[in-house]
């Protein structure tokens, strides 16, 4: 167990003894005579399990829904986990919950998502990503839950999640009333889910700029990686169009760069696979209602802080509009704008980043 044992917003949990009952729509855990549930270093044994012990998903009010908090609150029940027929078992060693959230685009997808359960697997499971076919992931709602099963929006969802999880697994993404089918009971062997403020830890020796066609991506990106490949020959500078890659190969990239250059945007949330000590270069957009540099996921990457985070100011004058059917100026620099960069702004930006 891991977070503070008064705020089921910071923990994570690894979880046996654990059955999800399909009439009561709640999940059941089997403590067996003398067992404890954990042990807090300031308050002692925990015995029970608060109504808010577990986070799986904070929800800010979208779309006409409700803001609230998601959590997972366990019944205790004091008797062995009941035979069968009446339970299934998970047949994977390790399975990871989460509630889905709203997919804008898939760059939100993976990190709102996938990399909190990419990180609760890296916590609890060590080399869990050796290991791909001993661990699932299972949905507590569709993928489609907020948006209706057959609409535009909600296709779309499951897409996201359908691909996201190549990057955890190879086992296809299942609901929890899928999987328990007719049975009462669908018991696991280590079930873990909540999120975690812990970062991290691999070993980085590359360089990167991730890029891929369409709004946003730089002008003249490949002549910035080239001459940045022959400044810092002692470096492996990569172009990597991640549009053509799978997410799991994606993953792998993020985890082993050094240095990586981004847009701004979807695109950028890939760096948050990246290592402890490492640095992101963020191409930023240019917000025209205010006439200077805009930085799109600044209130994200400040609560990342294992990762070093530099921003590319533009200007007005740097910016090509790439589409004419936008009217809206604002949206038209922001999502359409393509910036032509200048190579000694990234030069600076990089060399700031070996430094650090």
């Amino acid at each position: 167990m891991d977070g503070d044992q008064d705020h089921g917003e910071t923990r994570s949990c690894l979880l046996s003894n654990i059955c999800f009952d399909r009439k009561a729509d709640k999940f059941l855990y089997f403590q067996q005579e003398n067992d404890i549930l954990s042990i807090d270093s300031k308050k002692g044994i925990i015995t029970n399990f608060s109504e808010k012990f577990l986070s799986l998903r904070r929800f800010e009010g979208w779309n006409g829904h409700d803001q609230h908090q998601e959590y997972l609150s366990p019944i205790i029940r004091k008797m062995p986990i009941p035979a069968l027929p009446s339970v299934v078992w998970s047949q994977h060693k390790f399975t990871g919950l989460y509630m889905p959230f709203w997919p804008e685009n898939f760059g939100h997808a993976v990190f709102d998502d996938f990399f909190a359960v990419f990180v609760a697997l890296g916590l609890f499971v060590q080399n869990f990503t050796e290991i791909r076919d001993e661990i699932e992931v299972i949905s507590f709602k569709p993928c489609y839950h907020f948006f209706g099963e057959n609409s535009k929006s909600g296709k779309r969802a499951c897409k996201f999640s359908k691909f996201g999880l190549t990057g955890i697994t190879d086992n296809p993404l299942e609901t929890l009333s899928e999987k328990v089918g007719d049975a009462n009971l669908l018991c696991f062997q280590n079930l873990i889910a909540g999120t975690s403020q812990l970062g991290m830890s691999y070993q980085g020796i590359l360089f990167k700029d991730f890029v891929k066609d369409g709004r946003r991506s730089p002008l003249n990106i490949k002549d910035i990686s080239q001459r940045l490949k022959i400044q810092f020959s002692d470096y492996d500078v990569s172009l990597i169009d991640v549009s053509k890659l799978d997410l799991e190969y994606q993953i792998k990239l993020a985890q082993e760069a050094t240095i990586v250059i981004t847009p701004c945007g979807g695109l950028s949330f890939f760096t948050a696979f990246m290592a402890s000590g490492t640095c992101r270069i963020i191409i930023d957009y240019f917000d025209s209602n205010a006439n200077a540099s805009g930085k799109m996921e600044a209130h994200v990457w400040q609560w990342q802080g294992h990762i070093k985070t530099y921003h590319y100011p533009l200007a007005k004058s740097d910016i090509t509009i790439s589409s004419n059917s936008e009217t809206n100026t604002f949206v038209q620099y922001r999502d359409y704008g393509r910036p032509l960069l200048q190579y000694d702004v990234v030069e600076q930006l990089v060399e700031a980043a070996i430094v650090q």
